[in-house]
This record gives structure tokens, sequence and C-alpha cells, in this order.
């Protein structure tokens, strides 16, 4: 009798060791699992476009954008000639403007999309009729027969229309996004305050990781006829298929093959875009809308490679240990570009403060408003210039927040261009996410 309870407890210890093992081993699978989809969740908010030229003609610059930066050009327009001569008929010289000077400088610019960010079909019509003029003038014997154009609806959330037309597209590696109206133009007269003006923006985005085609493949397309404007564009592909062996991008769209190199020779990358962070309901109160603006910046941060992701494991990785405190390493922000109200400025520079950010709030920080005037439609991808071409010039990250229409805040990063072809941004400063 002794013996058999012996046994009976013998093996109750075993069941119970198997039991314990049998936890351990789902909690380490769950743990695995949790921490991988963490990992491809950051990768994926990573991911973000090169800028590789801004063009841009306006009637306001400012003072600080016309010292210059690489592969960034303003036309000063006169607002004498535009007032009150209506849109229709001061938007249209300015961008065929913006595009000869664009294709002047790379005529592989014309296999390129043209996308506008405005709901209004009107502007189709003026790109188009801009954009082969631009050819005409520019004497290119070789071009596809319409810009490809296209609208890229969104309002504020421009940067993330931008991301998701890249990821929807595989084939696609640039577009450039056109961002253009006159207030001025439409004005009989116009005040002191009124302030209105009138741009016409041209960014060039591209998807990272773009690489020419070698020189043997280029002769084997020609020899081929892959690049010949006669032959239908589905025996093109078949063909480059044939040609471009296992080293070529697939990701060039309908750009001939010997294009590529010059396009990459003439427009290295000069900043990056990234995911942004929102403020959905923004406070009232300032205390309560700064903690907002951390929240959101620090969001930024992460998605932008400058600052470290909070682990997968609440407790820091390690069951029963709280996080352990660091101090936050100050960052390196070169300006601020801002469309703000007072109020929202300074619950904004008070949220930047607690990252340590030595950011000026009075000499480093850009109003489009102010400096651009009223732009109308135009704004938003005026911003995204502004943003851009400050990076160029400083080297260092440059803050974009944008108060929309509907109260929305949106708080994004434009940073100079890595080294790398890998979705994250190697940072030179990183911190530790509270």
């Amino acid at each position: 009798m002794v013996g058999g309870q012996a046994g009976m407890g013998l093996a109750q210890d075993e069941s119970q060791r198997t039991r314990r093992k049998e936890r351990s081993r789902r909690k380490a699978t769950a743990q695995e699992a949790a921490k991988t989809g963490h990992q491809k969740t950051q990768e994926q908010l990573r991911t973000f476009v090169e800028c590789r030229a801004v063009w841009a003609a306006l009637t306001n610059i400012p003072q600080w954008a016309k010292a210059g930066a690489k592969q960034c050009t303003l036309l000063e327009q006169t607002p004498d000639t535009l007032q009150g001569t209506g849109r229709e008929s001061a938007i249209p010289p300015s961008l065929q403007q913006v595009f000869k000077t664009a294709f002047k400088q790379c005529e592989a610019l014309v296999w390129l999309p043209v996308i506008f960010a405005s709901d209004d079909p009107a502007q189709s019509g003026w790109i188009r009729q801009a954009w082969y003029q631009a050819v005409m003038e520019s004497g290119i014997e070789r071009f596809p027969s319409h810009p490809g154009c296209a609208t890229l609806p969104g309002g504020a959330e421009i940067l993330e229309r931008l991301l998701a037309l890249f990821e929807s597209k595989p084939t696609l590696p640039a577009v450039i996004l056109v961002g253009m109206d006159s207030p001025l133009a439409n004005a009989v007269q116009q005040t002191p305050d009124s302030m209105l003006s009138h741009a016409v923006t041209a960014l060039l985005i591209s998807r990272p990781g773009l690489t020419a085609p070698s020189d043997a493949q280029i002769a084997a397309a020609r020899r081929h006829g892959a690049d010949g404007l006669m032959v239908p564009f589905w025996e093109r592909e078949r063909m480059r298929e044939q040609t471009h062996g296992a080293e070529a991008s697939p990701m060039w769209g309908s750009m001939p093959l010997a294009l590529q190199p010059e396009f990459l020779k003439n427009f290295p990358p000069i900043a990056t875009l990234h995911r942004t962070g929102t403020i959905r309901e923004p406070a009232p109160k300032q205390g309560a809308l700064a903690r907002q603006f951390h929240e959101a910046i620090q969001a930024a941060l992460i998605r932008a490679g400058l600052c470290e992701p909070p682990p997968a494991d609440a407790n820091g990785g390690e069951e029963g240990a709280p996080p352990k405190p660091e101090e936050p390493v100050p960052l390196g922000l070169g300006w601020l570009v801002h469309d703000a109200e007072p109020d929202g400025l300074s619950a904004l520079t008070s949220a930047l403060y607690e990252f340590g950010s030595d950011l000026d709030p009075i000499k480093e920080i850009g109003n489009v408003m102010t400096e651009y005037g009223e732009v109308g439609e135009a704004h938003n991808v005026l911003l995204l210039a502004g943003a851009l071409i400050r990076t160029a010039q400083l080297q260092k990250p440059v803050l974009i927040a944008k108060f929309d229409e509907s109260k929305n805040i949106i708080i994004g990063l434009a940073c100079p261009p890595k080294k790398t072809a890998s979705t994250e941004l190697p940072a030179p400063q990183r911190q530790k996410a509270a």
C-alpha cells in the first residue's frame, strides 16, 4: 500500500513538472511571437521616402531660403504682374517655369508621374499643358505621351498618403509632387493685413533603395529594343526581364534604362521624410496639450529612427523588473517649421524642452503663414518644401508641425539622407523612449 502511494506521488510530481514545462514553453512561444510582431510593426512604422529636389515659384521667399541649398531652386515671381489676373492665368506660367527648370537639369524627369495635392480637376489640365510646353522648350526628343497626372488627396496627411502610394505601387520609382495656388491672382485689391500670395511648388520624391542598371544591362536592352518607344509596353517589360539580369532593380516603372543612371547622378537624396505622430483631439489646456505634443513628438522620433522604441514587454524585458531610467540624449534638431497659432506653439516648444532640445523658439523657427503668406491649396506642399530646404542647408533634422483645419495636429520629421538602403534611418543622436 505504501509503495502504491509513493508511486502515485511520483506520477503526480512528474505530471506537474510536465505541465510547468508546457506553460513555460507556451509563454516563451507567446513572448517570441509578441517580439516578432513588435519588430515587424516597428519596421513598418519606420518606412520612409526620399526627397531629391525642390523647385518653387514664389512671390514671397524667406531670407534664410535665399541662401540656397543643394538641388533646391527658388524662382521669384513678381506680385504686381499676378494680382487680379485670375488663378487660371497666373498659375500655368509659373508651373511651366518650374517644369522647364527641372527638365533642363535632367530629362529623365519627364518619365515620372506628376501628382498634385488638390481635388481641383482644373489642376490636371494646367499640369498637362505646362508639362508639354516645358518638354518642347527643353528640346527633349524622347518623352512619354502624357505626364501620368494624378491627384493625391488627403489634405494635412499628405505625407502618409505619399508613403501609402509607394507601398501600393512597387514599380513606382519616384513622383513629382506639385502644390499650387494663387489667392493673390484672385484678389482685385490686397490690404496690408491680407498677405495674399502665390506659390507653385514641386518636390521630387522617391522610394529608398533605387539602384542603376549596369552598362552591360543597358547595352543589352538597346540591342533587344527594350527601350524603344515604338515597342508596346507589355513587350518592353518582357524584354527588360530578359536583359536586366538578377541584379537589376524592378522599381523603375517606364523610365528608360539609359536615363536611370543620369537620374541618380543628378539627384542624390537631400532629405528623408518619415511617418508622423498625430494629436487627434488637442486638449484645451496648455499643460495637457504639452503632454500630447510630447507623445506625438516621441512617436515621430521613433518612426524616424531618432529615438529607441519602448520594449515589447511593458516590464522592460525581464519579468518583475521595472524599466531602467536613463538620461535622455539632447535632441539635435536644426529647425522647426510650423503653421501654429501662438497658444499651440507655446505648448509645442514646452514639449521640445522636455526632450532636451536647445532649439531657439525665436531664431530657429519658421512659420509658413508669415514667411510665405496665404497660399491656399499650395500650403501643405510648401510646408514640406520649407522643411526639406532647411534640412538640406543645415544637415540636421527639422521638425514639421501641421495644424490642420479639423483641429488635428500632425508632427513629422525631415532628416538628412541616410547612407544605406534599409528602411531604418541611422541617427546621429538617439534617445530612449520615455
